[in-house]
């Protein structure tokens, strides 16, 4: 208190004296809070939070689409279609795979699976000429049942699924273990690329 009242009422020398000394201490008090303030800002463990560190560090929802996937019906004759809500990507190759994927999986509904279990999707490329090319393990043919009704319900489950619920698709080429194959089983040939076959949808 004696400090505060000599500098606004003691001697004019004293008084700009101790003001200085006064100031200097006020700025050396604000400069340590500061450099604090920095250093606890800058360390991760200590610094909380803020709202937009929070909203970087969320992942968005992956938005899903409605597709088509075409399974054998009981007779493994033809095919039939299940919706299914797959994870979307704007890249036609990423939503393709993942197309595939749910075709793997098999279907949900009393339907039979067409493509034998097992098998991978190594990798889909679509050329700009819109053919995708569809690389699968070797799996897809060592699995595969056989017969002819059997080859054509693999096939035309992945050609369909694939060209008709993604525009940028119009044919498709087999790949198995990253080369080409002649056929699945022996009865299709896949030497060309093979567009949608409405005739197999039941």
């Amino acid at each position: 208190m004696p400090f505060l009242f000599n500098i606004f009422f003691g001697d004019y020398r004293t008084v700009n004296l101790m003001k200085r000394i006064f100031l200097y201490g006020c700025l050396l008090a604000i400069a340590g809070l500061t450099g604090y303030l920095l250093y606890v800002n800058s360390s991760g463990e200590d610094r909380p939070s803020s709202f937009m560190d929070h909203i970087r560090n969320v992942t968005p929802l992956q938005s899903k689409k409605p597709v088509f996937l075409y399974f054998s019906e009981k007779e493994g004759r033809t095919l039939t279609s299940e919706e299914r809500m797959i994870p979307f990507s704007e890249d036609p190759s990423i939503f393709a795979k993942s197309i595939l994927e749910a075709l793997i999986e098999g279907p949900r509904r009393d339907l039979i699976r067409t493509i034998p279990e097992g098998v991978v999707v190594n990798a889909v490329f679509i050329s700009p000429d819109n053919i995708a090319y569809v690389d699968l393990s070797k799996a897809v043919q060592e699995n595969h049942p056989g017969g002819a009704g059997a080859e054509l319900t693999t096939i035309y489950s992945i050609v369909n699924s694939l060209t008709l619920n993604i525009p940028e698709i119009r044919k498709v080429k087999l790949l198995a273990a990253g080369r080409e194959i002649l056929t699945l089983a022996g009865h299709v040939s896949l030497e060309a690329p093979l567009g949608a076959n409405m005739m197999m949808i039941r």
